[in-house]
């Protein structure tokens, strides 16, 4: 009778944990939720307040041939599921050392540089035809909204804002509102 009671003991902790990392996730990702909508919503905002038009099609003509921003490990890729979910990464994060300086992929106008829940000190580049590269999780931000950026200049710099545990940046493409696969538009590593 002992061992029975020890057992059902035992049970009640284990389902007691389950509970409790469910509800921890279930919080988590409702947070993912509400700043993954935040920057849609940042983004929709910046192209409904832009008309820039760009060479048409000078983006474009760099798929596969950008530099990366930074170089480090691509830890979490495009697409992937975030906590098991059906929420997916529409960008990806490069694990790199704080401190160490971010550069732009393409020439362009900052139109978006301060803090954003779940994204730090983010930092947004329009290259023209709706095209926008982002740049989060930074330590320090070297331009401002308004300024021209060439390709290769250092923009930020790496770092772990908006609660990020591992420094590292968080980096996007997007084409108006839709996400594009960074792996796709950058180099191939060697």
């Amino acid at each position: 009778k002992m061992a029975l009671l020890a057992k059902k003991k035992q049970r009640q902790l284990l389902l007691s944990k389950i509970n409790h990392t469910l509800r921890k996730r279930q919080g988590q990702l409702s947070v993912l939720l509400r700043n993954k909508r935040e920057l849609d919503n940042t983004v929709l905002h910046l192209q409904s307040d832009r008309n820039e038009k760009g060479k048409l099609g000078a983006f474009v003509r760099f798929k596969g041939r950008l530099a990366w921003p930074v170089m480090g490990k691509v830890v979490a890729n495009f697409g992937s599921r975030l906590y098991h979910s059906q929420l997916k990464r529409s960008g990806i994060f490069i694990s790199a050392p704080a401190g160490k300086a971010v550069h732009a992929v393409a020439s362009g106008k900052v139109i978006f540089a301060k803090w954003l829940m779940g994204y730090g000190q983010l930092l947004i580049i329009s290259h023209g035809n709706g095209y926008m590269t982002l740049y989060g999780h930074n330590q320090n931000m070297f331009k401002g909204v308004g300024q021209n950026v060439q390709v290769g200049d250092t923009i930020a710099t790496v770092g772990d804002s908006g609660g990020n545990e591992k420094s590292g940046l968080y980096f996007a493409i997007r084409h108006f509102q839709k996400a594009l696969n960074p792996s796709l538009w950058c180099r191939r590593r060697r």
